[in-house]
């Protein structure tokens, strides 16, 4: 965790501990793409009968996971994007 310390110091971040900011969602990754698995189920799921139920409503995943890394970025969870 030297590197996440040294970077929360460097941009001010508001997370000194990188854990406290991602919890265990890692792990959860890692069962739902079956990290080290030779073989079984997956963890996902169809979203047929969501938009049957008329859950029509449709969120680019790229649009979604840049708004959230900014998100995290705009209240200082992340330091900002090099460009």
């Amino acid at each position: 965790m030297k590197d996440w310390a040294r970077i929360v110091a460097k941009y001010d971040l508001r997370t000194p501990d990188l854990r406290d900011l991602v919890g265990y969602g890692d792990q959860h990754a890692d069962f739902a793409f079956a990290y080290g698995a030779t073989a079984g189920p997956r963890a996902f799921v169809s979203t047929v009968q969501l938009r049957r139920a008329g859950f029509t409503t449709v969120i680019d995943t790229e649009d979604s996971f840049r708004n959230a890394l900014q998100s995290l970025i705009d209240r200082k969870y992340l330091p900002p994007a090099h460009k």
